[in-house]
């Protein structure tokens, strides 16, 4: 490593050094390098180490008293970087100390200036790496609470996120497959086995019409595919369409309305639409398109319609 790459490595470290009375490592030349350089006496009731992500303690001597203040301090650091110089490093108290915190070893305390520069270049190559890997464990699950992520090998599921399974509303792989079967725009986006996106639109878990972005990349590489499903807007609909009924509060009242003409032999009519050639529209126009026209056309029916008449999809 060199001097620049050192210089930007300690640029990323917080660093709180604790020492007993005098301090004695030489780090005077590092301070202005790191991040941010804070000292403290071990005693020190006002300590601060929150934005610290590396502490240097300094044991000059050891005693009951010392390990009780050593113990608190890396308790409350444990998940940080911890360096500890003693005037004793053979100490067994010590040595003991630091295994059952899994810290490193320990190092004398009259160390010399080129192998306590080594120490800080180790630790803030240690220290950049860690940061890096949360900072992507971060962005993952931030990823995985926006978007839906699925994994193909040929045209079998191998793995799918959290918010794919709260899209499709199931846990199930097998069952999301048979839903993307059953679905000819999806399905026709992952057969084609090229990288493509596509305007769809789906029901959520609230019973809620969303327009979704589906994203599917090929690799050259293998068989696998990617799959990212995201979401764009919620469909709104008109009062008018919202005067529908559901399928099923459509059967209870058609079985009511049954159950009257048994009784009373009023006449009753029902009417179905049918759009035989639906699957052939959402292939040309697309579920967006064919969408919109479904919704002006209930918009149009609802109009006309009677105050004792229901409609419903």
């Amino acid at each position: 490593m060199n001097s620049s790459e050192f210089k930007k490595y300690l640029s990323t470290v917080s660093v709180s050094h604790f020492a007993i009375d005098d301090y004695i490592l030489p780090i005077e030349e590092y301070k202005e390098l790191f991040y941010s350089y804070n000292k403290f006496y071990i005693d020190d009731k006002n300590k601060n180490t929150k934005s610290s992500n590396l502490l240097l303690i300094e044991l000059p001597k050891l005693n009951k008293e010392i390990f009780k203040l050593l113990n608190e301090i890396v308790k409350e650091n444990s998940s940080k970087e911890i360096i500890i110089f003693s005037k004793d490093e053979n100490s067994l108290y010590l040595l003991k100390f630091a295994l059952h915190f899994s810290l490193n070893k320990i190092y004398p305390l009259n160390i010399d200036h080129f192998e306590f520069g080594q120490i800080l270049k180790n630790i803030a190559k240690k220290i950049k790496i860690k940061q890096e890997e949360k900072n992507q464990v971060e962005i993952s699950k931030k990823i995985n609470s926006l978007f839906a992520l699925l994994i193909f090998k040929d045209d079998k599921i191998i793995f799918a996120n959290d918010k794919t399974k709260e899209i499709f509303q199931t846990t199930s792989l097998n069952d999301i497959e048979n839903i993307i079967k059953n679905s000819e725009e999806i399905y026709k986006l992952l057969i084609d086995n090229k990288t493509n996106s596509a305007d769809i639109i789906l029901v959520n878990g609230k019973n809620e019409e969303w327009k979704y972005k589906f994203f599917l990349e090929t690799f050259d590489t293998n068989s696998n595919k990617l799959l990212t499903i995201i979401p764009q807007k919620k469909i709104e609909n008109t009062e008018a369409f919202l005067t529908t009924i559901s399928r099923f509060k459509f059967i209870e009242y058609l079985k009511d309305r049954l159950a009257q003409n048994a009784i009373e032999s009023t006449p009753m009519s029902i009417i179905c639409i049918n759009i035989s050639n639906y699957d052939k529209l959402l292939n040309v126009c697309g579920s967006i398109i064919l969408h919109d026209f479904v919704k002006k056309f209930i918009e149009k029916l609802c109009f006309y319609k009677g105050s004792c008449q229901y409609l419903s999809q």
